[in-house]
């Protein structure tokens, strides 16, 4: 099956393939998936057959079920999402607003998404979406749409 797990119950029922799980009951759950990577006590503990997950710090993306491709760094880092897609929470207790976000990126400790296809920056939760404003020099401008998403 090509899975890597090193720590107690590390993938305990994991039947996927190409997973890496190291730490205390990470990703301990029934795991049908491939290509997630767990590195921490309980990291993707709930995980069932989302893929493309990359958690690592203690209790980062614990409740992650069904979701794919999601990014979770820091203690307890995306500590409610369950469903969501496409998301990267850096910092302490960083993450979705709701299980169910998708296409967020948090950065700083406590910060949180409050709807889905933001970029949330520092505790205070200065959130961006498609079409917010942005002031400067020059006057307000429309965060435009790139190759890559939004901005």
């Amino acid at each position: 099956s090509s899975n890597t797990m090193v720590g107690y119950r590390a993938g305990y029922q994991a039947t996927g393939q190409l997973n890496t799980f190291l730490g205390h009951q990470s990703a301990n759950g029934v795991i049908t998936s491939q290509d997630n990577v767990a590195v921490g006590a309980n990291g993707l503990a709930s995980l069932t057959s989302g893929a493309g997950h990359i958690a690592i710090g203690n209790s980062a993306a614990p409740l992650a079920t069904t979701g794919n491709n999601n990014i979770s760094i820091g203690t307890s880092a995306n500590g409610i999402l369950t469903t969501g897609s496409s998301n990267i929470a850096i910092g302490a207790s960083a993450g979705v607003g709701t299980a169910t976000h998708s296409g967020c990126i948090i950065l700083g400790t406590s910060a949180q998404s409050s709807a889905n296809n933001q970029l949330v920056l520092g505790s205070a939760s200065v959130a961006l979406t498609t079409g917010t404003t942005v002031g400067g020099a020059g006057g307000a401008s429309a965060l435009p749409a790139t190759p890559l998403g939004y901005l």
